[in-house]
């Protein structure tokens, strides 16, 4: 899907707005550069990783920290495998569902690829107080559920979202 896809537009600047954030906190939080906090805002890049992300963690029925964890000594470890197994499906399977290849999944099982986007999206959604689906507008990553849209949080905030 092309990065300025109508249907995956960032909500990260209103989320920001809501969460009273700069850019610069924000990017300091997450631990990117400010550049980066502006490229997902306008869409320009990282939109297919949220959505693959959000896609993998509704095909594995967990959220996105369920996907790594940290080791004793700090470095981040791959649980992809076993949440996989756990739903007895096989990479391809997986693979089919997500949209991604069977050589993505590998890489991500094994910590190949993928984990630093996941801790930075993890951290964005620390410091912006959301889900994952929340950070873009797309019918593919909504999800029903009792916490409050994103449109019910601008309006309560008086925030307007920037296209």
């Amino acid at each position: 899907m092309p990065p300025h896809s109508p249907s995956d537009r960032s909500n990260i600047a209103a989320l920001r707005e809501i969460a009273h954030l700069t850019q610069r906190q924000l990017a300091d939080q997450v631990g990117v550069t400010e550049t980066t906090i502006a490229n997902w805002e306008q869409g320009r890049s990282g939109m297919e990783w949220i959505a693959r992300l959000t896609r993998l963690c509704r095909a594995l029925n967990c959220v996105l920290s369920d996907l790594i964890e940290v080791s004793s000594t700090g470095e981040l470890m791959p649980r992809i495998m076993g949440l996989r197994e756990q739903r007895q499906l096989t990479q391809r399977q997986l693979a089919e569902q997500i949209s991604v290849t069977e050589t993505t999944i590998a890489n991500w099982e094994r910590g190949r690829s993928g984990l630093e986007w996941i801790e930075r999206l993890i951290r964005l959604c620390v410091a912006l107080n959301c889900q994952l689906e929340d950070l873009i507008d797309s019918p593919e990553t909504a999800m029903p559920g009792s916490r409050p849209s994103l449109a019910e949080l601008l309006h309560q905030t008086q925030v307007k979202p920037r296209l």
